[in-house]
């Protein structure tokens, strides 16, 4: 038996770790891209569904539904969501670490009431890290 690889978390790790808002924010946003390609995947195997010895299928009609369906399947990109978010996010790290090599708390505490990721809402529920340096 084949063991899961470590991959099967990236995913959602990705996603909590620059989390912030409500799910019934991020998550309909990560979905945006499925909106259509659900509904083309919903066309084509209804038009296929309940299939009866009586039942006439226009092949053409289903070759188009199929060609729909592969279109639409390629603009399917639910990582967009996420990131954009890790883009900003890791920004904000980076600035973090930054400034934290300079010995400023001042600025640090500057920065850290301007970010919009880093420290802010959810994030870092999943996975408490915290940075710090005894001054």
């Amino acid at each position: 038996m084949k063991k899961i690889s470590k991959n099967i978390g990236a995913l959602p790790e990705a996603i909590w770790l620059s989390h912030k808002d409500e799910d019934n924010y991020d998550v309909p946003k990560i979905l945006n891209s499925l909106n259509k390609f659900s509904n083309t995947q919903h066309t084509m195997t209804k038009y296929i569904n309940n299939i009866e010895p009586n039942t006439k299928i226009k092949f053409s009609t289903l070759e188009k539904k199929i060609k729909l369906y592969e279109k639409e399947l390629t603009k399917v990109d639910y990582l967009s969501h996420i990131k954009q978010k890790q883009k900003k996010f890791l920004i904000e790290i980076k600035k973090l670490l930054k400034l934290t090599g300079s010995n400023d708390f001042n600025k640090i505490k500057i920065f850290l009431k301007k970010t919009k990721y880093l420290f802010r809402g959810f994030n870092g529920i999943r996975s408490i890290y915290f940075v710090g340096k005894k001054i």
